[in-house]
């Protein structure tokens, strides 16, 4: 009876034993992964502050770099400190990107496991060679020098291994810029967005032999960076109801270049709605009535509202000061446009 009791005993023990093993080895490793993107106007406070975050004990660093301009890591943490980092990552400038992801490492770890069992029965298979040479020759040092590769190939995959511990599973990486920085001549992203758009123009001080009070037409708006640069043609007929002048410019019809200009204190642009921006646009008009014409180059600086945009069409209408370089006294005023772009 006792020996029956004793078998029993040890089975159920070796039962539990291998559940918990097998329960082990399926059990889900999975880490949360973050993305973040940070704009800032202090870069040595942004410094500083990075390394009160990485100053948790919980962080294993994997990778960092540091300059002038911009400022770069990749860490683990565990669920504790990442809550901390969490709060303080507004307080390092503006946060224009944050994605987050999940990713089940069973497999990743299961192939570390079987290439740290491959290299170290290599590792041995190598050892029981060189302990078999008589002398130090160029074939005992390559074996050396190949062993101590394999230990640093272990040595790598272990400390990956142990990224996928239970208390570190967030995995960030995180970059921030200085937004004083222009990074324009690096960052241009080039964009093929046809439109079209509808203009109205307002003249201040209208004069019956030189221009109308007020102007309407339509024209090609041609976005070619996400920036936002463009290049825009049109025309503009005389829309409104006054005495009749022969002499007056009745027609305008305009070719330019504009760019606008994110705030960075309303979402830098990066809105679906309502993106406020400041931006110019520059040209040349040529100017045309029944007994005379004339060639005016002009400048329009102007504040816009894009009203909607995703990555497939621009809803944008801006209002601005027209300022021609001939003309001038009774030729500026009031511009308004209104223009949809689309991704062709």
């Amino acid at each position: 009876m006792k020996n029956i009791f004793l078998k029993l005993t040890v089975l159920i023990i070796l039962i539990n034993c291998f559940s918990f093993k097998t329960y082990s080895q399926n059990e889900d490793k999975y880490v949360i992964n973050l993305k973040t993107t940070i704009y800032t106007s202090f870069m040595q406070t942004a410094s500083m502050k990075m390394k009160e975050i990485l100053s948790n004990t919980s962080i294993q660093i994997i990778s960092q770099s540091e300059s002038t301009t911009k400022l770069y890591y990749e860490f683990y943490i565990n669920e504790e400190g990442f809550k901390q980092m969490d709060s303080l990552l507004p307080k390092i400038g503006y946060i224009s990107e944050k994605n987050i992801t999940t990713t089940n490492n069973n497999d990743r770890i299961s192939k570390i496991n079987l290439e740290i069992e491959y290299l170290q029965k290599k590792k041995e298979a190598y050892d029981k060679e060189i302990q078999s040479m008589t002398e130090k020759n160029d074939r005992y040092f390559n074996y050396w020098n190949e062993i101590r590769t394999i230990e640093k190939d272990i040595f790598d995959l272990k400390t990956e291994l142990s990224s996928f511990e239970k208390d570190k599973k967030y995995a960030v990486t995180l970059s921030i810029y200085d937004e004083m920085h222009d990074y324009t001549d690096t960052k241009v992203s080039w964009v093929n967005m046809p439109g079209v758009a509808f203009d109205f123009l307002v003249i201040e001080s209208p004069k019956s032999s030189i221009s109308a009070k007020q102007y309407m037409g339509y024209g090609i708006k041609y976005l070619f960076t996400r920036g936002k640069s463009y290049a825009n043609i049109g025309a503009l007929k005389e829309y409104s109801s006054e005495i009749p002048d022969t002499t007056r410019f009745k027609e305008l019809f305009y070719i330019g270049f504009g760019q606008d200009y994110y705030s960075k204190h309303f979402g830098r642009g990066k809105n679906k709605w309502m993106n406020l921006y400041t931006g110019y646009n520059v040209g040349g008009f040529f100017a045309t009535g029944d007994t005379k014409k004339k060639s005016i180059i002009y400048l329009t600086p102007y504040l816009g509202v894009e009203l909607f945009k995703n990555q497939y069409i621009l809803i944008d209408n801006r209002v601005g000061y027209f300022v021609p370089f001939a003309e001038n006294r009774n030729l500026r005023g009031i511009s308004y446009s209104f223009s949809f772009n689309f991704v062709f």
